[in-house]
């Protein structure tokens, strides 16, 4: 089964990337909410999961250094 983004999906998958490139975890987070609030297409979710994961390992990796 294969669900079509929405717009707001897509818009909120490129501010999810803008935000990916400014390191802006909490932006990531708030994007992240409201695309499960929307119940937005679960790839889209799941990239935004996973660049969440990405940055929070980068966070730990500098405080262990």
């Amino acid at each position: 089964m294969c669900m079509t983004p929405s717009s707001e999906d897509i818009q909120l998958y490129d501010e999810a990337r803008k935000a990916f490139k400014e390191k802006n975890l909490q932006r990531l987070k708030e994007i992240y909410n409201r695309l499960l609030e929307i119940d937005a297409n679960p790839e889209i979710v799941y990239i935004v999961q996973r660049m969440i994961d990405e940055l929070e390992g980068k966070k730990e990796e500098a405080k262990q250094v």
